[in-house]
């Protein structure tokens, strides 16, 4: 190809190759067999390298395969059928000048020019639906603009030089080769003389371009003899142009000049005249970063305004978006109608936390998508469902995951996205689907559902415990259909309080008369299932070591051996812990006697000040023990002095305390807690209310963190751009105001937890 192919070597030129083999198939030799595609691409690999090596001897040529299809992208060898799919499907019109120069030079050459003449129908077809004058001057312009030619003495590029008459040639082949046979030629001067003699041009306009080639053709071969380097630009000092003036027999470096911008204007008029009616305005960087097989300036400038901090990246992500991954390629159609998408795509990606995640993500989506023509013009059509999955995309790639899985979750999210939208669930509804599909699908409505406002925290936090329990539900019925045996949620699970990502705290509680043995080992069976690994993930993690003795004890317990536990041997925050239990599975009137006598031990018994001290005490030594480091003070949300637990541990303390004479303090739910303690007068409104806003904070912050990092710890990243990210998903104005708001919530979180414990303490 180029040079090369055109048998136009200059004496530092790099050589253009492609590399094609007949068919695709096995092959072995011995013990080793591979496919042809794995062995004629290791072959070709080892071609350019053994070609491009430099030794002590020097080098034999520089290798460039960047032409063939899907540049370094693609493979590096391909089947002649590859080959044809590709440029019938996506063959854009520089491949089609590109391959004008195209010739056999080693191995099978009659195979080679087989394979050449197969593909003149492309390079030279009878009929251009439109004229390629006007995309192949667009070309040329961007040359100009990008490469940055104000330097008249770069020959090769600048306008009126080298490039201009190849330009001038090749539209000419291109235009007429379809019908003259004889004007398909790579070699520039071979094909000035046939334009010629087709009165394609004049005996003038030949001669010109005749000449002006020769002429920086010589100079070329003058500059790379003298520096041993591919150049074409010339030296802007006085003596250096007088050395070349006087190698090409120039009576001075004046008149050498001269004739240099002489011929630079000739060519250019004459390139001009030919592209008159098809001259080019800048075109938009969007339009031409697709037909470009590197990020230039002003590309890069465009994407990087529009948000896009690695621009390359952008760059190959909407290449890919355009074209597809090799072996699976878009054709024309699919790629100009993301041509149209892709201004509203980048508008939309650019309005998120971080834009490149955003693009990222969505091409991963399109890839998964079999039908991609078809869902690019729904999404140019359907611009709520574009930026329903811009949203999504936006999320940890966990969410993305959903729907590339599957593409009947994409089929499902755009049969159902108006209700999600429009009419938001007041309620979580199984309809039988596989577990997996069904907890995934869910966590994608409510992450949709809660950006486009229609969903309160709070409720997302019910919704994804509803999720939760509806899984454990279903599972439970299979090892336990109808027996007196009852699953217990606490922590998280237990408030309907969870995010994504929470680990389900849970208990086993059976009636005495019940086979312990049979339960437990039913028991672990349903344990396996929820939390085992499986090629759709993990339903959930689930933890049942806050049952009596813990991991030391057996999974299942007894209604009179845990009673007999908490009256004898439990510790006051076991006690404390059972504030959240709540019926989640099974047996549904035994599951209320377990309750009845959780909350026996948590209400009915006295609240003490040292019950106080034992809580203060607590807070105490779990900040001793998890924060350790100074950053640990400010970016731990949950152990922390000020952190979730100090809200948590004052309402429980407070649960505790008034409970037995104000019924309605036995929420299990902390926000729920807060208002009925703040309703009957329990705690004032500045209290009930500053706490419930600073609990919100902080359990957005942790929700957040899932949704940004996949983060399950309540430690938020102290990584300047990771926090940069989070205060822009929270819609902060930055991050020092991210930073100041978390140290205020903390300190008005400490004040709370004193005062208020102390006040527990004293009575």
């Amino acid at each position: 190809l180029g040079k090369l192919g055109g048998n136009e070597l200059n004496y530092s030129s790099d050589i253009d190759l492609m590399f094609v083999y007949k068919e695709e198939g096995q092959t072995s030799a011995s013990a080793y067999s591979c496919t042809h595609h794995e062995f004629f691409n290791q072959l070709a690999e080892m071609t350019a390298r053994v070609l491009s090596q430099k030794t002590q001897e020097g080098q034999l040529y520089r290798v460039d395969t960047r032409l063939r299809p899907d540049g370094d992208a693609g493979p590096i060898a391909r089947s002649v059928a590859s080959y044809f799919t590709y440029y019938e499907s996506r063959g854009q019109l520089w491949e089609r000048q590109m391959l004008i120069k195209a010739r056999p030079v080693a191995a099978d050459r009659e195979f080679g020019q087989n394979f050449i003449n197969q593909l003149r129908p492309f390079v030279y077809p009878a009929t251009f639906f439109q004229s390629p004058l006007k995309e192949i001057a667009r070309m040329k312009w961007r040359i100009e603009e990008q490469k940055q030619t104000g330097d008249i003495l770069n020959i090769k590029i600048c306008p009126g030089g080298i490039r201009d008459i190849e330009f001038i040639v090749q539209a000419l082949q291109l235009l007429n080769g379809g019908r003259l046979a004889d004007i398909r030629c790579g070699n520039t001067l071979q094909s000035i003389d046939k334009l010629l003699r087709h009165n394609l041009i004049s005996e003038q306009e030949s001669s010109l371009l005749r000449q002006s080639y020769i002429f920086y053709r010589k100079i070329e071969h003058l500059l790379q003899i003298e520096h041993d380097r591919q150049t074409h630009t010339l030296s802007h000092e006085d003596a250096d142009l007088e050395r070349m003036a006087h190698l090409l027999e120039f009576k001075n470096r004046k008149s050498f000049v001269e004739s240099l911008d002489d011929t630079r204007r000739s060519v250019r008029s004459m390139y001009d005249n030919f592209f008159k009616n098809h001259q080019t305005e800048p075109a938009d960087p969007l339009t031409t970063l697709f037909d470009s097989e590197k990020l230039e300036t002003s590309e890069s400038h465009y994407l990087k305004t529009a948000g896009f901090d690695m621009p390359e990246t952008a760059f190959r992500t909407l290449k890919n978006l355009a074209f597809g991954h090799f072996p699976k390629m878009y054709g024309n159609t699919t790629r100009e109608i993301f041509l149209k998408l892709s201004k509203p795509l980048l508008h939309s990606a650019a309005g998120t936390p971080n834009p490149l995640h955003t693009l990222v993500n969505f091409e991963r989506i399109a890839a998964h998508y079999p039908a991609i023509e078809g869902l690019y013009k729904l999404l140019l059509d359907d611009r709520e469902l574009l930026n329903a999955l811009i949203i999504l995309a936006s999320y940890t790639n966990n969410l993305t995951n959903v729907l590339c899985e599957d593409p009947a979750h994409i089929d499902y999210l755009i049969s159902h996205l108006r209700d999600w939208i429009q009419l938001p669930q007041s309620a979580v509804l199984y309809d039988g689907r596989n577990l997996y599909t069904f907890k995934n699908l869910e966590w994608l409505r409510l992450a949709l559902q809660e950006e486009k406002n229609a969903l309160t925290q709070k409720t997302v936090f019910w919704q994804l415990s509803e999720i939760a329990d509806t899984t454990l539900q279903c599972v439970f019925k299979k090892y336990f259909p109808d027996e007196p045996i009852a699953l217990i949620g606490l922590g998280k699970l237990g408030g309907l309080e969870l995010s994504y990502r929470s680990d389900l705290d849970v208990v086993f509680v059976c009636d005495d008369q019940f086979n312990v043995d049979d339960a437990i080992a039913c028991s672990k069976k349903f344990l396996n299932e929820i939390a085992q690994t499986t090629p759709q993930g993990k339903l959930y993690e689930i933890d049942a070591r806050l049952r009596p003795e813990g991991n030391q004890a057996p999974l299942v317990v007894t209604l009179s051996r845990y009673r007999d536990y908490l009256q004898t041997r439990a510790m006051f925050w076991e006690i404390q812990a059972l504030i959240k239990a709540r019926p989640v599975a099974g047996d549904r009137g035994f599951a209320e006697k377990v309750i009845e006598m959780f909350h026996s031990f948590a209400y009915d018994r006295p609240f003490t000040s040292n019950d106080a001290q034992s809580i203060i005490d607590m807070r105490r030594r779990q900040v001793g023990e998890k924060i350790k480091k100074p950053e640990d003070a400010i970016y731990d949300i949950k152990f922390s002095s000020g952190g979730l637990l100090d809200i948590e541990y004052v309402v429980q303390a407070y649960q505790m305390k008034f409970a037995q004479h104000f019924p309605s303090l036995k929420a299990t739910n902390t926000l729920e807690a807060l208002a009925a303690m703040m309703q009957e007068n329990i705690l004032s409104e500045h209290a009930a209310t500053g706490m419930a806003s600073n609990y919100h904070f902080l359990r957005s912050l942790e929700k957040t963190s899932f949704l940004a990092f996949e983060r399950k710890a309540s430690r938020l990243p102290n990584d300047e751009k990771q926090l940069a990210f989070l205060s822009k998903f929270l819609k902060l104005q930055s991050v020092a105001h991210l930073i100041d708001r978390l140290n205020s919530v903390k300190k008005e979180n400490e004040v709370f937890f004193s005062s208020l414990m102390l006040e527990l303490h004293h009575e």
